[in-house]
């Protein structure tokens, strides 16, 4: 639009300012009159790609309240199917794998074991981590507990003296593996769930009297350390109290070679809580459990799993046979 014409129009349609009234003034000469179509086309693109449909921050341009979405949640509980499962956790401690691990229903190749490592450092442990695992893959870093013939460069120290004894040994940590029956998700304290209960923080642990009876095991007179209260491996099995395999538990060899010197009875309060090595009173209470430390070399070789099966294939019967026999 040009100004001066624009300008000179008004003047001579307004000569008196005095009066100033637009009613009757025309500006369809310019292009602006009513008689115009003032439509601008929009093009395609913009339509189809440009334009944003009004929605939640609507009101930043137009001073509009934003609606409001009732929402209903619904809280769904999971139903774990029976059986392949395992504790899982991966903790610095006993209790922290009690308290923040979860029950891990096992994943189709991985649902025939579950898996366990520690770690320690010096006679005191460091990490404890638990899963499930194929039983293929679980083996075969079992089988890397000890490798070679020189134990120093095994990864696998369980013998407090091997942690203890030598230049470097005090900081060289000692990684050990086991595998294990899976359990029942559905009823995992009767089951052989790690520490056989299956919810947070309230698993059984035991007393190893390490330093009270240090006469049963292989390293005794080498450990610095106190008891050890920990969790263990159900075997799947309980005592009677007239079984002579409760007499080789309580008064373990310390060969190296039985694997019932790393039996221990489930720990009742008033009864043995300072010392899972005694038997808790009666069979009701006398389930069995496998410790994590101080094993020896056998037992960290040995197939656990052969053993559950034997044991529950007794009736949940056992003898001191059923837990040293390997197959």
């Amino acid at each position: 639009m040009k100004i001066a014409p624009f300008v000179a129009a008004v003047s001579a349609q307004l000569p008196d300012l005095g009066n100033f009234d637009l009613s009757n003034f025309d500006l369809s000469q310019f292009g602006l009159g009513p008689a115009v179509n003032l439509e601008v086309p929009v093009p395609d693109a913009v339509v189809a790609d440009d334009f944003v449909a009004p929605g939640a921050d609507d009101e930043r341009y137009f001073f509009t309240q934003a609606a409001t979405t009732s929402t209903t949640t619904t809280t769904t509980t999971q139903t774990l199917p029976q059986g392949n499962a395992c504790w899982k956790c991966d903790q610095m401690t006993y209790d922290k794998c009690s308290s923040e691990g979860t029950l891990e229903v096992c994943e189709k190749g991985d649902k025939d074991c579950c898996f366990v490592e520690i770690r320690e450092t010096a006679q005191s442990l460091q990490q404890l981590c638990t899963g499930c695992k194929d039983k293929n893959a679980c083996e075969n870093l079992r089988d890397e507990n000890f490798v070679g013939t020189n134990q120093i460069n095994h990864q696998c120290r369980p013998d407090y003296r091997q942690q203890m004894i030598g230049r470097f040994n005090r900081s060289v940590q000692s990684v050990c593996r086991q595998c294990f029956t899976t359990c029942d998700s559905a009823n995992p304290t009767a089951s052989k769930c790690f520490g056989n209960h299956g919810t947070k923080g309230s698993h059984h642990q035991f007393t190893m009297p390490f330093s009270a009876k240090g006469s049963l095991y292989d390293w005794n007179g080498y450990y610095r350390g106190a008891d050890v209260k920990g969790m263990g491996i159900p075997i799947g099995a309980a005592v009677a109290t007239s079984a002579a395999v409760k007499t080789a538990i309580e008064a373990s060899t310390g060969t190296g070679t039985s694997l019932v010197d790393n039996v221990y009875f489930q720990e009742v309060a008033g009864q043995n809580d300072n010392d899972a090595k005694l038997y808790p009173g009666s069979a009701a209470t006398a389930n069995l459990y496998w410790g994590l430390q101080g094993a020896s070399r056998a037992w960290w070789e040995s197939d656990l799993k052969a053993i559950q099966s034997r044991v529950t294939t007794a009736g949940g019967a056992t003898t001191a046979a059923n837990l040293n026999n390997q197959p």
